[in-house]
C-alpha cells in the first residue's frame, strides 16, 4: 500500500495504411508517418505525509515524403531524373523527481528537480541526374536543420497555512 504507479504507452498504426490510401491522391512514391508516446509515474509513500515521485516521458513524431520524377525531352535527347526526400522529426524526453513533505499541520515542503529535452530535425535531400546524349551529370542538394534544447530545473516551494483563509508561500525555481 505504499507504492502507486501508472504506465501508459501509445503508438501509431497509421503508417501501415497511409501509403496505399494517400498514393491515390498525391504524387509521392512513399509516405511515412509515425508517432509514439510513453509515460510512467511511480510514487512511494514513506508515510501519509511524506512521498517521493519519479515521472518519465518519451515521445516522438516522424513524417517523411519521397518522390522520383523523370522528365524526358526526346527532341533534344535529354532526360532529367529527380529524387526528392523531405522529412521532419521531433520529440521530447522528460524526467522529474519530486518530494512532498507535510511538516506538521501548517507547513508543507515540495522539492522538485527535472530534465527536459526537445529535438527537432528537418531535412530535404535532392538528387538531380541530368542525361544529355552520352553525358551524365549528377547534382545533389541537401538541406538540414536541427534543434536541440535541454533544460534542467530545480524548484523548492514552502506553504505555511496561517488559518483557513490565509497562506504564506515562498520558494525558488532555477531553470538552466
Amino acid at each position: 500500500n505504499k507504492l502507486t504507479y501508472s504506465v501508459n504507452a501509445r503508438g501509431s498504426w497509421l503508417n501501415f495504411y497511409i501509403n496505399n490510401l494517400l498514393k491515390k491522391y498525391t504524387k509521392y512514391d512513399d509516405i511515412f508517418l509515425k508517432y509514439h508516446d510513453i509515460l510512467g509515474k511511480f510514487t512511494y509513500h514513506f508515510t501519509p505525509y511524506n512521498s517521493l515521485s519519479i515521472s518519465l516521458y518519451n515521445g516522438a513524431d516522424r513524417f517523411y515524403l519521397t518522390k522520383t520524377s523523370t522528365l524526358v525531352n526526346e527532341e533534344e535527347d535529354y532526360t532529367l531524373k529527380v529524387y526528392d526526400k523531405n522529412g521532419i522529426a521531433w520529440g521530447n524526453r522528460i524526467a522529474s523527481l519530486k518530494w512532498n513533505y507535510l511538516i506538521g499541520s501548517k507547513l508543507s515542503l515540495k522539492a522538485q528537480t527535472g530534465y527536459i529535452k526537445y529535438e527537432n530535425n528537418a531535412r530535404s535531400s535532392y538528387i538531380f541526374n541530368n542525361i544529355l546524349q552520352d553525358t551524365n551529370k549528377v547534382d545533389q542538394l541537401d538541406v538540414w536543420s536541427q534543434t536541440n534544447i535541454i533544460d534542467y530545473n530545480v524548484r523548492l516551494d514552502m506553504d505555511y497555512y496561517v488559518d483557513d483563509q490565509h497562506v504564506i508561500r515562498a520558494g525558488f525555481n532555477v531553470l538552466d
